[in-house]
């Protein structure tokens, strides 16, 4: 049962730093009196944290579906999860698991693709239309960045 177990620590350690990421965060917006910055930073952690679990989660979860058929000495067979031979596919546990399995995977893989497909766009649009706003009071620290400098002509 050593694979359920890291099914276990792998899904629910990150979700509680989650959890914690944002309570901590929600205490230092009391302390602060409305500061937001707390907020943006704890999202933009969570969105890295995200980025960096989402390939070992996923892989973990979907290998709780491959099970392979395994011929007993007595002539049955049966099947046993590959990621963990212990784990017999037929088992009452096995099965009880899997809505927990399902409901990660919704969580993991299909849930971190929202949060990017909502997070990048809005921080992208919002990011162009300050660089805009920015272009459009002439401000010298934008525009020297935007336009290339003119060539060098050296006076003969």
């Amino acid at each position: 049962m050593q694979y359920i177990s890291t099914v276990l620590v792998a899904t629910l350690t990150p979700l509680f730093a989650v959890l914690v990421i944002f309570f901590l965060a929600g205490i230092n917006y009391c302390r602060s009196r409305g500061d937001e910055s707390s907020f943006k930073f704890s999202s933009w952690l969570v969105f890295v944290l995200s980025f960096y679990v989402f390939v070992g989660v996923s892989s973990t979860l979907f290998q709780y579906f491959k099970c392979e058929e395994y011929a007993l000495p007595n002539g049955d067979s049966r099947t046993f999860l590959v990621a963990d031979l212990q784990v017999d596919c037929d088992s009452r546990r096995y099965i009880l698991f899997m809505p927990f399995v399902i409901v990660m995977i919704l969580i993991y893989p299909v849930g971190s693709k929202f949060e990017y497909a909502i997070c990048i766009p809005r921080t992208f649009l919002r990011d162009i239309s300050r660089f805009f706003s920015l272009v459009r009071t002439n401000s010298p620290s934008v525009l020297s960045r935007c336009v290339p400098p003119a060539p060098y002509h050296p006076e003969r």
